[in-house]
């Protein structure tokens, strides 16, 4: 079940180092902070329709480098990020009648939903966390409180599957949007890297933001692609490897910085002897 898999993790309550808070739903609402109006009223709507529900916030975890996908994407700087580098926003849990619903949910900020496609894809790819729930599991941003409570609402009178074209749908009319958003926000990280990282004392965490920002947006453009079915006849006719290569040239196409490069504007030195660049 789902709620075995999320009562292992620990949270900073405990001392633990696995996300911020895990637990019921009313409870977190007590501490979020006032300027984060906007979930707060979401919330308090879930609530009011879902009693019971549970909440796992910032829960972190490691990018694989076993996964296929992610050694052909060729994105090196990503491996050099040690540890849970990677972080859900929300993780939303509804239970009804034995039946088990997961929304990952990010914040209201730009370009959100398409980090949270990408995550959704990290988080249940071979031997991840929700490998064997990826059907139980609906993605979506918190920007338009109406459209995000609709599909709460049906979250247990149509399938995951159902929902999540729904949403989908209503966010990207192609892949080729998709994508020049995806390079539109990998660049606006790039633009404003160097100028986020100098003033730092401790530009570790900008630069893992970052290099995970950059891993997310190519991931998401790779396998977006690939599990593009109408994609792979239409355009290759059924050949699953002329998608792949297409797919991996898409992923490389997102701009981004190297790793040793970011270290080097910032005038420190690389934390391991090692530089890494994208093949």
């Amino acid at each position: 079940m789902i709620l075995d898999i999320l009562t292992t993790f620990n949270d900073a309550r405990k001392n633990g180092d696995d996300c911020l808070f895990n637990g019921y739903l009313e409870d977190y609402l007590h501490l979020l902070d006032n300027h984060e109006e906007h979930l707060q009223v979401l919330f308090q709507q879930v609530l009011q329709q879902y009693p019971n529900a549970r909440v796992c916030v910032g829960l972190r975890f490691a990018i694989n480098k076993e996964v296929v996908s992610n050694q052909i994407i060729g994105y090196k700087d990503a491996f050099k990020l040690e540890g849970k580098a990677l972080v859900c926003p929300f993780l939303v849990y509804l239970n009804q009648d034995d039946e088990e619903r997961l929304f990952l949910l990010t914040r209201n900020k730009r370009a959100s939903y398409l980090f949270a496609k990408s995550l959704y894809f990290c988080l249940t790819e071979p031997t991840s966390i929700f490998e064997a729930y990826k059907n139980n599991i609906v993605t979506m941003d918190s920007k338009d409180i109406e459209k995000t409570m609709q599909i709460f609402n049906e979250a247990f009178t149509k399938p995951a599957g159902v929902l999540q074209k729904k949403v989908d749908q209503d966010k990207y009319t192609s892949y080729e949007s998709l994508k020049a958003d995806a390079m539109s926000i990998a660049a606006e990280v790039k633009d404003n890297a160097f100028e986020m990282i100098r003033p730092l004392e401790d530009k570790t965490p900008m630069i893992r933001e970052s290099v995970g920002a950059w891993f997310l947006l190519k991931k998401l453009v790779y396998v977006q692609y690939m599990v593009n079915k109408a994609i792979l006849q239409s355009r290759y006719q059924g050949d699953v490897k002329k998608q792949r290569a297409q797919a991996r040239e898409n992923s490389k196409a997102i701009p981004f910085i190297a790793y040793s490069e970011l270290w080097r504007c910032a005038g420190d030195n690389l934390p391991t002897d090692k530089e890494t660049t994208e093949e």
